[in-house]
């Protein structure tokens, strides 16, 4: 949900990812996602309710917001969901 120009930007780029046969899982808002993803290729949105903001201090943040697109994204790689994880929002977050 994060980055320059999110998530329309986010959404391209999946999109052409999936394109070339990468298998694509998109976390975020789906009433914010869902409108930029074409049918034939929607990628899977697991939704999460909470977004860590980039001025946000991120430890606090994390533990703060349990169901943030961040949080939600490393679940999905440790309960084998997802092989990895790629973020264009706060990269400490991801690190805390």
């Amino acid at each position: 949900m994060g980055g320059d120009h999110a998530p329309s930007a986010i959404v391209a780029g999946a999109l052409e990812a999936a394109r070339d046969g990468i298998g694509i899982v998109l976390v975020g808002d789906p009433a914010r996602l869902g409108p930029l993803l074409p049918r034939r290729h929607a990628p899977l949105v697991l939704a999460a309710s909470e977004v860590i903001e980039m001025g946000e201090s991120p430890a606090a943040a994390v533990r703060r917001k349990p169901d943030s697109s961040v949080r939600r994204a490393l679940r999905a790689v440790r309960d084998r969901e997802a092989d990895g994880l790629v973020s264009c929002g706060p990269t400490g977050a991801v690190l805390v």
